[in-house]
């Protein structure tokens, strides 16, 4: 086999964690520096410019920060900052020439014992252009490495909604590490006297989620229609594989990414949980109805290509009426209808 990178392209939410945990266990598959690189992300996306200056100053905020979500000691909790923070500098370098990224990602491959198979997951690449994907290819297979790609979907509608529920969870985190310090406790009531004062200007926390689910990035990452032309104009059919994020928790799609990939089936852990987002409150009709209408291109698109049947049977937002509900109810990792690849 040669070498060889999978690049997995989302989506976001939609069960990329336990695949790089599935990954990180197999012995035939290498990961990189972090599970998300992001390299691509921050060369070619200008709102991505600062993506590591902001991560590189959040680890090092959470430093003092005893997490209680972590079942660790609070010194391997800082240990792991520190390392993530120096993995996010290096990274930072790699993502200035992307023949760097080639070349780290190919000695990763050559140093002993040697794999054949590495993988980058990050699911904003989904956000990047036929044009982006072209350079890429072609700075890959200069160094040797030749390109598979992944892209998991999942409702289009209920991965947002999935998203907004862990950024406010993400908030919540950095808020309690910020009360810390007694200037940026003084700035955060500023702060949250402002968002009351435009929740109240913009019609309440729904208006919070819109433009969360309206921004330009957040769309993209549910606009599969873009994310699969972008990667069909560049690479051919047999080096692209797609999954649902409702079936994925199946031996059945392990055995079809173990066969796409050339590697030996490993059983996985089909009922772990990671990185899933708690109930939150409803979202009002309106908004769901808002934003499933903004994202109607993409469930026209999945509908034709890989079947109405299929594609109603796995999304409920793509046909039915949009009302008030605690989103997330499809978060467990169960299987629900068997979604052969296409």
């Amino acid at each position: 086999m040669e070498k060889t990178l999978l690049i997995c392209v989302g989506c976001q939410k939609g069960g990329t964690d336990w695949l790089a945990n599935y990954f990180d266990h197999h012995p035939e598959i290498r990961g990189g520096l972090m599970k998300e690189m992001e390299v691509f992300s921050v060369h070619f996306l200008e709102q991505f410019s600062n993506y590591f200056d902001v991560k590189i100053s959040e680890a090092e905020l959470l430093n003092a920060f005893d997490d209680p979500d972590l079942n660790m000691s609070p010194g391997a909790h800082v240990d792991r900052l520190k390392r993530q923070a120096s993995s996010l500098r290096r990274l930072r370098e790699l993502s200035a020439r992307i023949p760097d990224y080639a070349a780290y990602y190919r000695e990763l491959m050559d140093e002993p014992p040697g794999v054949d198979l590495a993988y980058d997951i990050s699911p904003n690449y989904a956000a990047l252009t036929a044009e982006h994907w072209r350079e890429i290819r072609g700075v890959l297979e200069a160094q040797g490495i030749a390109c598979r790609l992944m892209l998991v979907m999942r409702d289009p509608v209920d991965r947002i909604v999935s998203a907004w529920r862990m950024a406010r969870r993400k908030n919540a985190r950095m808020a309690a590490a910020r009360k810390l310090d007694a200037i940026a406790r003084m700035r955060r009531t500023i702060r949250r006297s402002y968002f009351q004062l435009q929740m109240r200007a913009t019609g309440g926390p729904d208006a919070a989620f819109l433009n969360f689910a309206m921004d330009e990035i957040n769309l993209l990452r549910s606009r599969y229609d873009a994310t699969i032309r972008a990667l069909e104009e560049v690479f051919p059919a047999e080096h692209i594989h797609y999954e649902f994020f409702e079936t994925l928790f199946s031996p059945k799609a392990i055995e079809r990414i173990a066969r796409f990939l050339d590697i030996g089936y490993l059983p996985a852990p089909l009922g772990a949980r990671i990185n899933s987002s708690p109930a939150a409150e409803p979202i009002l009709p309106d908004s769901m109805a808002k934003l499933r209408e903004a994202l109607d291109p993409t469930y026209a698109f999945c509908a034709e290509r890989f079947g109405r049947d299929r594609i109603v049977a796995l999304w409920p937002n793509c046909c039915t009426p949009l009302k008030a509900r605690i989103p997330g109810t499809i978060d467990a990792a169960e299987p629900m209808v068997d979604a052969s690849r296409s």
